[in-house]
């Protein structure tokens, strides 16, 4: 990128990422008695990925004629570079079994390794199995013809994720500078503190559900209840901060989801010119967060916005919950000697003082929201008339809320920033029920705290997916020399 001014800079950016996958596997298939069909299959995957980046950054050209190609006659001049590379192995099978069509159990095993972790950690191993019964291919289920497809089924697996630091188990070196009899030197020192007994974060999941179909499948229904429990979460851990850092990648607690998932599909219309389906599906969901560290403190993983943090993972509450001050309006003239006690004038934003000690700090701070819907899900229609076809799919979601930090600017930095019309409701000695703070001069006494006045509600219905489609007459295709367009 160059940027052409009597003061130019050219800028260098170069990113390689390079990674292969070996895999390979064996099958074996046999039928006994036509009854018993096994199906076995056996095998390995290695991966490895490679990320290196290095950029330059010239900044004082005399002229504008080498744009990025001589950076080295630059006045000042900079660079830096990173690579990073991991590798990941597993070994895995699975059997199936049928017998007579009717009952399914499916088995399989994965033991995965990961250079990511320590070295006594890289390998977990991943079970899990499922059983389903096609009840409706049973005898005494014959005389209930409207029920085509009836299949329950049940499932227990296990399954790992590693997605963290390439180096998070190894620690790293960076640069520092310092002054030492005078001068500035520089030198290397820890950046981040190894663990070695970093390992898997796995997570462990029973399902029951059931399949049901209707009236020749003109009506499918699927549902189904789960409970998940993940353990040795990775999470950057707060540390103390005497040791010179302020966290370190580890396994931190537990947390649980527990769900019903619903979806039913419907044939409305089905003739020949003419066809019309429906899906729809919903899901619930309840995360909690059950255990953390050792003395089970509250992690705050980011980001800071303004001064704080505004996201907490707790125990008892879901993840990624929202953090900060309950705003209970603005402090009135008739409240001036009140306020003062907090520092504030009539007009000032007012918080809740939770412990109720005479001001607002830390202290104060509570679970004002949370990003996690309470259900969320789909519904489309699918039409079709003669060559004609058309999906029309919506999206929904409930009970999650959104943390608007625009208002900060919107609402709280008026003369810096563009406003809120909502402005326009703030606090006048004629307007003193309000949750605007009055509008003072530029710069002057607006706050940086995360508050409830932030967060909104975040369900909303919207449409996802519109595709008219037209399929032309097989007649004026094969004339073309086509199978179908």
């Amino acid at each position: 990128i160059w940027i052409s001014s009597p003061n130019g800079s050219a800028y260098i950016n170069n990113n390689r990422n390079n990674s292969w996958q070996f895999e390979n596997y064996l099958t074996y298939n046999k039928t006994f008695a036509s009854i018993h069909r096994l199906t076995a299959m056996a095998g390995i995957s290695w991966q490895h990925v490679d990320n290196a980046a290095a950029q330059a950054n010239g900044r004082g050209f005399q002229d504008d004629f080498f744009l990025y190609n001589n950076l080295g006659v630059a006045t000042t001049q900079t660079s830096s570079s990173t690579v990073n590379a991991y590798g990941l192995n597993s070994y895995f099978a699975r059997v199936n079994y049928n017998l007579k069509e009717r009952y399914l159990l499916t088995a399989t095993a994965r033991m995965d390794g990961s250079s990511k972790f320590g070295s006594s950690n890289r390998y977990a191993f991943f079970p899990s199995v499922g059983f389903a019964w096609r009840m409706s291919e049973e005898s005494f289920m014959q005389s209930a013809s409207f029920i085509s497809n009836l299949k329950p089924r049940v499932s227990y697996g296990v399954t790992g994720n590693s997605e963290t630091g390439a180096y998070a188990s190894q620690g790293a070196l960076g640069n520092y500078t310092l002054i030492f009899n005078g001068s500035q030197v520089s030198g290397i020192g820890v950046s981040s503190l190894p663990n070695p007994e970093l390992q898997w974060e796995k997570t462990a999941q029973v399902n029951g559900g059931i399949d049901l179909g209707l009236f020749d499948n003109r009506i499918s229904i699927e549902a189904d209840v789960y409970y998940k429990k993940t353990t040795d979460m990775l999470l950057n851990a707060p540390v103390p901060y005497s040791s010179a850092y302020s966290s370190i990648t580890k396994n931190v607690g537990s947390m649980e989801n527990k769900g019903f998932e619903f979806a039913i599909k419907t044939v409305n219309i089905n003739k020949k010119d003419f066809s019309w389906e429906t899906t729809f599906n919903i899901s619930f969901n309840k995360n909690k967060v059950l255990s953390l560290n050792e003395g089970g403190d509250d992690i705050f993983p980011g980001p800071d916005i303004l001064s704080s943090s505004n996201n907490i993972i707790r125990v008892g509450e879901a993840v990624g919950s929202f953090y900060g001050y309950k705003r209970l309006g603005t402090w009135s003239t008739s409240e001036e000697a009140e306020a003062a006690k907090y520092g504030m004038l009539p007009g000032d934003l007012k918080l809740w003082d939770k412990n109720g000690d005479g001001q607002i700090n830390d202290a104060d701070r509570l679970i004002i929201g949370k990003g996690i819907p309470d259900a969320y899900g789909t519904f489309s229609n699918s039409f079709r008339y003669k060559d004609f076809d058309l999906v029309v799919e919506l999206q929904y979601m409930i009970g999650n809320d959104v943390l608007y930090i625009a208002k900060h600017s919107a609402e709280d930095r008026t003369g810096i920033a563009n406003s809120f019309k909502t402005i326009l409701n703030a606090w006048t000695p004629e307007n003193q029920n309000t949750m605007i703070a009055q509008i003072r001069p530029t710069g002057a006494g607006y706050t940086t705290n995360i508050d409830s006045h932030f967060v909104e509600d975040g369900s909303f219905l919207r449409g996802k997916n519109v595709l008219l489609g037209y399929t032309l007459p097989q007649d004026v295709v094969k004339r073309l020399y086509l199978k179908n367009v």
